[in-house]
């Protein structure tokens, strides 16, 4: 028995008809039936009157080259109903299913680009977003974003980071999860990729970097970059570096004054240089015992440690967890 949906195509045609298909120099011999029943864009090409193609025993496709080396994996799908996607093929085979509207193929590869985005390279995660986003796929690209911000330090030290387009940049800027050595090294960062591509972007990124969580040196650093050799540009560095050296005067009097820091641009990301303190769990605690870890007492970067936290760590009675009590 036919199924429902193949019926109401093979009532229409009555007959199969095998057709000739050119991708680049490839030759393909297939059913105009069974492609059209699973592509809406191959239904109306080989069967709407108006489509030369409809008329035609052979019918030539232009696809890039990169995609005609998968293009008869694509072509086996349809016959299949099921491929084995991987890393060398998802790229092509979910572009010809976007295009050619095969949507169960491109659930299928979506989903696989879903589960493995976590263990794909950074160089990988990159072209997996920029096909995500040209594809509107917004839970893929935010995957891949998310992936790309806990591996920013790695990205911005990457040979792609110059060619990452304004969109990205922006994205990961706009990010508190980035994962970064320090915000003086993603400023550095951005003005690597500003002098690669255009100072014109400046004035649109630079207040999505948080000055405020630069050292004083850095801050004065930034004052002499080669950005403030542009007048509008200084004046915006001026004024960014004002409101980090606002913080530093008033946090402590926020209260009495009625004043609210909670803006992102004055909140810390995830930095690994922010690390006030080299101990070892294993090595010093000890039942009993409370031992002690130099800390920052404010959400100001500092150079030096201000504060201790003092760790006691108390096993229970017959048994082998116990708890670890910290004291600021």
């Amino acid at each position: 028995m036919i199924h429902s949906k193949l019926e109401s195509v093979y009532d229409r045609i009555n007959y199969i008809i095998i057709a000739l298909y050119k991708v680049g120099t490839q030759v393909f011999y297939c059913h105009k039936f069974i492609l059209a029943n699973s592509s809406e864009v191959f239904k109306v090409m080989m069967y709407s009157s108006c489509w030369p193609e409809s008329k035609m025993s052979e019918i030539i496709l232009r696809e890039h080259e990169r995609h005609c080396k998968q293009f008869e994996k694509f072509l086996a799908y349809f016959y299949k109903s099921e491929v084995t996607v991987c890393q060398k093929c998802v790229d092509s085979l979910i572009f010809l299913a976007d295009k050619y509207l095969v949507g169960n193929l491109k659930n299928l590869c979506v989903t696989y680009m879903a589960e493995q985005v976590r263990h794909m390279s950074i160089q990988r995660t990159l072209e997996w977003f920029k096909t995500a986003r040209f594809l509107c796929l917004e839970d893929l690209s935010q995957k891949c974003l998310e992936i790309i911000c806990w591996n920013s330090y790695e990205v911005v030290e990457s040979p792609d980071w110059k060619n990452l387009d304004k969109e990205l940049v922006l994205s990961m800027l706009k990010n508190s999860d980035l994962v970064i050595q320090g915000e003086y090294t993603l400023f550095l960062a951005l003005l690597n990729w500003l002098t690669e591509r255009t100072l014109a972007h400046a004035s649109e990124l630079l207040p999505f970097i948080r000055f405020s969580q630069m050292k004083v040196y850095e801050l004065q650093a930034v004052k002499n970059s080669i950005l403030c050799q542009d007048k509008e540009l200084k004046s915006l560095i001026k004024k960014l570096v004002s409101k980090a050296y606002k913080l530093r005067a008033l946090l402590s009097h926020q209260s009495e004054l009625n004043l609210s820091f909670g803006k992102d641009y004055y909140k810390p990301r995830n930095y690994l240089d922010f690390s006030v303190d080299d101990f070892k769990l294993r090595e010093n605690i000890r039942c009993g015992i409370t031992s002690t870890v130099q800390a920052i007492s404010s959400a100001i970067p500092s150079e030096t440690c201000n504060a201790e936290w003092q760790l006691t760590y108390r096993k229970f009675n017959n048994a082998n967890t116990g708890s670890l009590r910290v004291s600021l």
